[in-house]
């Protein structure tokens, strides 16, 4: 585990999309990145009272938890990491969090930042007007899981089409 585990934390949607950089980012400021993450994580563990199973299993699937409690989690973390305010998703503050720790592993002009910022508007817009932090959250997170299961299948048909004629 390294620093993009901050961005797994605080929105399901950023882990998928950020997770070919998990390797990338090590030594010192990985170690670093990954305690102020856990240390974030646990409060917001606590403050919700999801259990450890449940975050757990959120982090190993890197599916969206389908309790309040977990849901209520994701809304915590994206509200620490500022890409949530007064209970809406903010693109922009996503892809400033994104920017950076793509910075840090140097991937700023590489395909990464086209998925993750691809990821971040497709998915902004989730959820409803009525929906509370939680719920917008989970449907955020939700959104973002899918198009980047999408994005990762269209790699592997590109992949598979080019070793064919290549």
């Amino acid at each position: 585990m390294s620093a993009p585990l901050a961005v797994a934390s605080l929105l399901v949607a950023l882990m998928a999309a950020c997770a070919p950089a998990e390797a990338q980012l090590n030594g010192a400021e990985g170690a670093g990145e990954l305690f102020k993450a856990l240390n974030n994580l646990g409060r917001c563990r606590e403050a919700t009272g999801t259990t450890e199973d449940e975050v757990r299993r959120m982090i190993e699937t890197h599916r969206v938890p389908t309790s309040r409690n977990g849901q209520c989690l994701i809304a915590c973390m994206a509200e620490t990491y500022g890409v949530m305010r007064e209970g809406r998703f903010s693109a922009d503050a996503a892809m400033q969090l994104a920017d950076n720790m793509l910075q840090k592993i140097g991937q700023m002009s590489g395909s990464l930042r086209g998925e993750i910022q691809h990821v971040i508007k497709t998915c902004s817009s989730a959820g409803t007007p009525d929906m509370d932090a939680c719920e917008t959250a989970a449907s955020v997170a939700n959104c973002g899981v899918e198009e980047s299961r999408k994005m990762r299948t269209m790699r592997g048909h590109e992949r598979s089409s080019i070793s064919r004629f290549g």
